[in-house]
């Protein structure tokens, strides 16, 4: 058996018969769509002032911690596949394969696509790279391992194999393989990827 005290009671505190606690339940409850139009419309503007603050070096941290596969494309006209591994200040490092590292300049990097049906984070915000070094610093403690890399450079028609042999300020050098052996020097600003080839 249904208490209908009970539910009469339920309904009066639900519905005021009061005009003044009618107009006030009214209010609160205008107030609270007021907030909740304005609380989505506060979303709106942090997201869109994060997407206007986004950098390119951003986004290349955002897909490295994603862990996803990208294709990068470079001014030289050359992609590569793979997962992004590490960013530094002025580069990023692309491993298409085990045993390959291509470290490139993001001046460079044209794009960064992800395959299609992979979701991809939305660039936000301006975030340090975790590895806080240039390029040229890391090409410089390599040099001193004689790694074997692949060096393309902007202007040149073919790319560069053989062992890296100097990094500097603002030049590269590397011994090239052949009979009899050479050694080319390039503008470091000119390089659009150094492969290692044989680690990394």
């Amino acid at each position: 058996r249904h208490d209908t005290s009970a539910m009469a009671a339920t309904y009066r505190a639900a519905v005021p018969t009061d005009p003044f606690e009618a107009e006030l339940v009214r209010w609160l409850a205008e107030a609270r769509a007021d907030e909740a139009v304005l609380s989505r419309s506060r979303e709106r503007a942090l997201r869109q002032l994060a997407a206007e603050e986004a950098t390119f070096a951003t986004l290349a941290l955002d897909l490295a911690e994603a862990e996803v596969a990208v294709v990068a494309r470079t001014t030289a006209g050359r992609s590569h596949r793979g997962a992004i591994v590490a960013v530094g200040l002025d580069f990023v490092v692309v491993r298409p394969s085990p045993g390959r590292a291509v470290f490139l300049p993001l001046a460079a990097v044209t794009s960064l696509r992800v395959p299609p049906g992979v979701r991809a984070p939305a660039p936000a915000g301006q975030r340090p790279p975790p590895f806080d070094a240039a390029l040229v610093d890391v090409l410089t403690g390599l040099a001193g391992e004689r790694p074997a890399v692949q060096v393309v450079m902007a202007g040149e028609p073919d790319s560069w194999v053989g062992e890296l042999r100097q990094a500097g300020a603002d030049v590269i050098s590397v011994r090239l393989v052949g009979q009899p052996p050479v050694t080319a020097w390039g503008h470091l600003r000119a390089v659009t990827e150094v492969m290692l080839l044989d680690g990394g």
